[in-house]
């Protein structure tokens, strides 16, 4: 949605597409860290380590829409 767009109720499911979107990527990273994957221990350790980051990238992600949409909403109105 274009940032001069106006807001509708026909945009909610472009929100909760963009929610969705970003709480998939939290979730894989907590498949990979906590989903007992039969791994080499040096490969165990690189797919652990790419889990964290998976989550940790996707909660930033999440925090930042909301805050933006947030922001938004504010100077609207």
């Amino acid at each position: 949605m274009p940032p001069d767009a106006p807001r509708t109720s026909s945009h909610l499911w472009w929100h909760a597409v963009n929610y969705a979107a970003r709480l998939l990527v939290v979730a894989m990273g907590l498949v990979l860290i906590l989903a007992p994957l039969p791994l080499t221990p040096d490969s165990e350790v690189f797919v652990r380590t790419f889990g964290v980051v998976m989550a940790l990238f996707g909660l930033y992600r999440l925090v930042w829409y909301y805050w933006r949409t947030r922001q938004q909403r504010n100077a609207e109105g």
